[in-house]
């Protein structure tokens, strides 16, 4: 080998690894971008200041430090491991390895294990998710049509209890923080909570949200999930579908205070509601009601004529107390609110 070719292979050589530690220097960069701590943030900042200086300082020659500055120019963006999300998407990371797995039974990544993490990325430019440990997938922002809700399951979080059907209801920003989910005690399984006409931002790999237009693939109507709407000449019959056993002797649900016309299902459920049929109707306008939570058929009103009375026959309330007095002979009389004929009629 000639003098001249082995110093060609030398010089080679020593671009190659120039063009390495400006490499490494973006990816060091990138890494310094993620959220993290200041100290981290600095830490790995300086060095890859440090590794892009020695490069250029090195490199011999102005063609040599072309050759460095096109190489980063052109690779910075995989080598920073930029990732763009649109403004209508939503950034699932997936993280292909990493010092921890996740314990057996656990779905999303909480302490950056490897796997589905559980914080998605919002619209803007992220860096730090190399192409050699990330993936990110581009999901829709899902979109709520006004006069229809939305249903949703988890597929993590801790059990339901023995006694209820449906997940209770966690502060998570309407499911689109799945960190605060999870660490808040969400339950996995159908969710109590429903999303109503909006945009929203969700971690798909841990929440399926069942709306209209996917409905029948989750064995559901598409009017399940329509807004329940109550004409103004109709009442809404409620029966709702969780809570505790209807006492026994009762036919119906006592009255519960407070829960919004069972739109807040949590209340009524915290405030003891039963499963069953509902003394409380619903009155004319428009409910968003959760269909795992209540079903409601509407009745017409019942109108009494002019000149007309109404004699009520309550079969739920206050338990039954004659107060017709000796002098009736035509039966038992009860007072507005107990079990019985109602001493008081209902006029046109």
């Amino acid at each position: 080998m000639t003098a001249s070719s082995a110093s060609t292979l030398a010089s080679a050589g020593t671009l190659c690894a120039l063009l390495l530690l400006v490499g490494l220097s973006l990816v060091l960069k990138g890494l310094a971008l993620q959220p993290r701590s200041l100290g981290s943030r600095l830490a790995l900042g300086g060095a890859s200041l440090a590794l892009v200086l020695t490069a250029f300082i090195v490199a011999d020659g102005w063609l040599e430090r072309a050759v460095l500055f096109g190489f980063g120019l052109v690779f910075a963006p995989l080598l920073l491991g930029l990732v763009v999300i649109r403004e209508n998407q939503v950034g699932i990371v997936i993280k292909k390895f990493a010092r921890r797995n996740l314990a057996p039974g656990e779905l999303i990544a909480l302490h950056a294990e490897a796997g589905y993490q559980a914080d998605t990325l919002p619209p803007g430019l992220h860096f730090g998710y190399g192409f050699w440990q990330f993936r990110v997938a581009k999901v829709p922002m899902l979109i709520v049509p006004p006069g229809e809700i939305a249903c949703v399951v988890s597929a993590a979080g801790t059990q339901i209890p023995p006694e209820r059907l449906l997940a209770k209801v966690v502060a998570c920003d309407n499911f689109q923080d799945a960190r605060r989910f999870l660490t808040a005690g969400g339950e996995k399984g159908r969710q109590l909570g429903l999303l109503t006409a909006g945009s929203y931002r969700i971690n798909s790999a841990l929440f399926t949200v069942i709306t209209a237009e996917l409905a029948s693939e989750h064995g559901m109507a598409p009017e399940q999930l329509a807004v329940t709407r109550i004409q103004p000449d109709m009442v809404g019959i409620v029966t709702t579908l969780d809570g505790r056993p209807i006492e026994a002797g009762d036919i119906a649900g006592g009255l519960i205070h407070d829960h919004d016309n069972f739109q807040n299902a949590q209340a009524f459920l915290a405030d003891g509601g039963r499963r069953g049929l509902q003394e409380q109707v619903l009155l004319s306008g428009a409910w968003n009601l959760n269909p795992w939570f209540a079903a409601v058929e509407s009745v017409p009103m019942l109108n009494i004529p002019i000149g007309s009375v109404g004699v009520v026959i309550s079969f739920v309330g206050l338990a039954h107390e004659d107060v017709s007095g000796a002098a009736f002979k035509h039966g038992d009389l009860v007072n507005v609110g107990h079990k019985g004929v109602w001493a008081r009629a209902r006029c046109a």
